[in-house]
């Protein structure tokens, strides 16, 4: 499952926090990790902490879509819902980000027909009531928005 995270900067310290605060404690050792060979990923500690774990790094070629396949394919999807959040829910992308990353995660595969959030945590996402709620609520536009998106 592929896995997205937003920082501030792009720095090698920030890549290995996220990896072993965020990746790692809630999915576990992945077997290997794509990026583009920008500095934060290709850097002393993040390759030294990478091998020291047992995580394959792959590397492909930055601005080359054609190198990165699924993670180029993932990108153009991320960032398709943010623009489509940003544009019909009026938010900054960085509150669209965590939404476009949930609805990604929440969609069935075609293929397989489960999606990725089903596979890891063996159920199906649910929305609250109150979310439900929030969408059906006349007097509420910017809930209605949110719930046609």
């Amino acid at each position: 499952m592929g896995r997205s995270l937003s920082t501030r900067t792009e720095k090698s310290s920030k890549v290995v926090k996220a990896l072993l605060k965020e990746i790692i404690p809630r999915f576990g050792l992945p077997d290997s990790i794509e990026s583009n060979n920008r500095p934060a990923f290709v850097s002393e500690i993040t390759q030294k902490v990478s091998k020291i774990v047992g995580i394959k790094w792959r590397l492909h070629m930055a601005w080359r879509p054609q190198a990165s396949g699924k993670v180029g394919k993932m990108k153009h999807t991320l960032k398709k819902n943010i623009a489509k959040l940003c544009q019909e829910a009026h938010l900054h992308w960085d509150q669209a980000f965590l939404i476009a990353l949930l609805r990604i995660r929440v969609a069935p595969r075609s293929g397989i027909q489960l999606s990725p959030y089903k596979i890891v945590y063996r159920y199906q996402f649910q929305v609250t009531s109150r979310v439900s709620d929030m969408c059906i609520d006349k007097k509420n536009p910017e809930g209605k928005n949110m719930c046609n998106i």
